[in-house]
C-alpha cells in the first residue's frame, strides 16, 4: 500500500469535515459543474505548502482566486489537464517549489508513476476522461464508499471528472472527490482507459520533485 504521509487536506464546515475540496459548494453554476480540476490542483498545491486542515470558505476563495490566475476553465467544458499541469508549473516557479508537473501519456505507466508520487508524498490527480474515440457511448466509472463493516458499495459513477488519488493498495485506490474520501477499483479504471476512453484523456498530472 503506498500512500501520502500527511493526512489529506481536510475542510472545516461548522460541525462537518469535507475530505478535500469540492465545487458544488460554490454559489455560480459554471463552477460548481466545472471546476474539479481547480478544486484537485489547489488541494494539491495546500498539501505540498503542508496545510491539513482549512476552514470551507478559506478554500474556496483560494480555490477561486487560483483557478482564476493558474487554472482557468473553458466555458462549458470546464478544466482541462494540460492547462492545469502548466499552471501548477507556473505555480511552482513563481513560489519557488522544487516540483514540476507534466501530463502523462502512458498508460502502462500509471500505476507505477502513482506509486512514486505517494512515496515521495505528493498526492496524485487523476483525469477520469471522456469516452473516446467512440464519444457516443455513455461509459463512466464507479466510485466507491466504504460501509462501516468493511465492505464497498456504490456511491456513483461518472467520465470527464478530476479526483485526487491519496492512497494505492493492489485492488483499490483511494480518492478524494466532491469532499469525500471514495474508492476506485484499479481494475475497473484500467478497463474503463482501455474500452471507453485512452490514456490521452484518462491518465494523471505526474509530478516530480527538482530537487
Amino acid at each position: 500500500m503506498s500512500f501520502v504521509q500527511l493526512p489529506y487536506l481536510r475542510i472545516l464546515d461548522g460541525d462537518a469535515e469535507a475530505f478535500g475540496g469540492n465545487q458544488s459548494w460554490d454559489a455560480k453554476r459554471t463552477v460548481r459543474e466545472g471546476a474539479c480540476g481547480p478544486v484537485a490542483a489547489t488541494g494539491l498545491v495546500c498539501y505540498l505548502e503542508g496545510r491539513s486542515r482549512m476552514e470551507r470558505a478559506d478554500f474556496m476563495k483560494r480555490m477561486n482566486r487560483l483557478r482564476r490566475s493558474f487554472f482557468p476553465m473553458v466555458p462549458y467544458l470546464g478544466s482541462n489537464a494540460v492547462i492545469l499541469a502548466l499552471g501548477l508549473n507556473l505555480y511552482f516557479i513563481t513560489h519557488r517549489m522544487h516540483y514540476r508537473a507534466f501530463w502523462a501519456l502512458s498508460r502502462k505507466k500509471q500505476f507505477t508513476r502513482m506509486e512514486e508520487m505517494l512515496r515521495r508524498d505528493v498526492p496524485v490527480i487523476l483525469c477520469i476522461g471522456n469516452n473516446l474515440p467512440r464519444f457516443w457511448r455513455k461509459g463512466k466509472l464507479t466510485l466507491y464508499r466504504r460501509n462501516s463493516d468493511g465492505t464497498m458499495s456504490v456511491h456513483t459513477r461518472t467520465n470527464a471528472h478530476f479526483v485526487t488519488v491519496t492512497e494505492l493498495g493492489d485492488e483499490w485506490m483511494g480518492v478524494s472527490s466532491w469532499g469525500k474520501k471514495l474508492y476506485v477499483r484499479r481494475s475497473e479504471w484500467e478497463d474503463y482507459v482501455k474500452n471507453y476512453s485512452c490514456a490521452a484523456l484518462s491518465n494523471i498530472v505526474y509530478v516530480k520533485k527538482t530537487r
